[in-house]
């Protein structure tokens, strides 16, 4: 497992402190992603065009896509002022009258005049534009989000990927987000464990892994008759072991963790022992007391490697971190916040069993009194509000 979650954590967010090796290989991931999308815009304007060639008219023009089509044209080649950029969309519309209409960013923005890679099309369906305000523009709202880092741009990326994805998927299936931090280790490893389990091509983050917990709660309904019992809500071991709080909106307000705001700080709670947590699913997977401990240091060492907060999952009295154990979290210092300690998933659910697996609440996993679906209450939402903050 350990050997396993070095390789699957490679791909976490970079922090702040970035080396010069690893700000170019961040840098590289965005322009790739950039170069692809814009790739992929200009086919669906020119599909007669040679991808190659359209590849390399979106590096040449920055990807930036008015510059991208006057290339095209033959209009001019490198044209700036408002008044010819105006004129190549005009061409565009008239060339391709189907053609998607996409947002713009601003044309700069952070430092040194950063322009922000994020376009989505205004006028497909997607769940979280259900919550924006009359007048809000996805493009606004994340731009004003991401931050002006090195960073920002690659998080704008995963904005439009996973609104795109919303797109895509909007007919059959309701959308989630799941922000977190602390819990990025214990996730990894999971996912690496459930890939040896299942055959799995690549290892995926994954909230929970064990089956024991919902042998006492088969569904939903047996947990929600005893929620009211339960002592500190969702917070509460037995509830923790089955669930997860999720949003439905990109662009939730009032929501508990507003994945605008965790994307890139994260979420997490202070009263458990990660360290205690990675123990016991160790433990469960057939290692021996000795061995769980073991590993589990050397998972922490993996994950400051990584910065996933390593110093969380050490045994308090190994003198190496802050470890936390049971039922003294708060007395303990938390690593601080940072712009890149956030991580997030998006989780999608037919819509013929979402009712089975999720239901709305309020914080703290407060199940809201409603007789309403799910499918139904996202239909008819109203516009800023929290779309859900509910577990599931």
């Amino acid at each position: 497992v350990s050997a396993a979650a070095t390789s699957a954590t490679t791909a976490t967010t970079p922090s702040t402190e970035l080396d010069a090796d690893a700000k170019e290989k961040a840098a590289a991931v965005a322009r790739d992603l950039l170069v692809d999308s814009c790739v992929a815009q200009l086919k669906s304007l020119f599909p007669d065009k040679a991808e190659g060639q359209l590849r390399a008219v979106a590096v040449a023009s920055e990807c930036n896509l008015e510059e991208a089509c006057a290339i095209v044209f033959g209009d001019a080649p490198r044209p700036r002022a408002a008044a010819a950029a105006a004129t190549t969309v005009a061409a565009v519309a008239s060339a391709a009258p189907a053609a998607p209409v996409y947002e713009r960013t601003p044309t700069a923005h952070g430092r040194g005049g950063r322009r922000l890679p994020f376009r989505v099309n205004p006028k497909r369906p997607a769940q979280s534009f259900l919550s924006l305000l009359p007048g809000e523009k996805a493009t606004s709202l994340v731009v004003r989000g991401v931050g002006t880092d090195d960073l920002a741009p690659l998080a704008a990326i995963c904005f439009q990927h996973m609104i795109e994805r919303e797109q895509e998927l909007h007919k059959d299936f309701v959308c989630f987000y799941h922000s977190y931090s602390f819990a990025a280790l214990l996730y990894e490893v999971q996912g690496v464990i459930a890939q040896v389990l299942y055959g799995l091509t690549e290892p995926k983050p994954l909230p929970r892994v064990l089956k024991k917990p919902f042998d006492g709660k088969p569904s939903l309904a047996f947990l929600l008759e005893d929620f009211t019992s339960m002592h500190g809500q969702d917070h509460n071991p037995e509830f923790r072991a089955l669930c997860i709080s999720a949003t439905c909106s990109l662009f939730s307000y009032s929501s508990e963790a507003p994945p605008l705001t965790c994307f890139r700080t994260g979420y997490s709670c202070a009263d458990l022992s990660f360290h205690g947590l990675m123990v016991s699913l160790l433990k469960n997977c057939g290692a021996t007391p000795g061995e769980a401990e073991r590993m589990t240091e050397e998972l922490a060492d993996v994950a400051d490697r990584y910065k996933l907060a390593g110093s969380l999952y050490r045994k308090p009295s190994s003198g190496r971190g802050v470890g936390m154990p049971f039922g003294h979290a708060h007395a303990m210092r938390m690593p601080a916040r940072t712009p890149t300690t956030g991580h997030m998933l998006q989780i999608f659910i037919h819509k013929s069993c979402v009712d089975d697996l999720a239901y709305l609440s309020r914080p703290m996993g407060v199940r809201i009194a409603s007789k309403q679906t799910i499918c139904e209450y996202l239909s008819g939402v109203k516009p800023g509000s929290a779309s859900g903050g509910g577990g599931g």
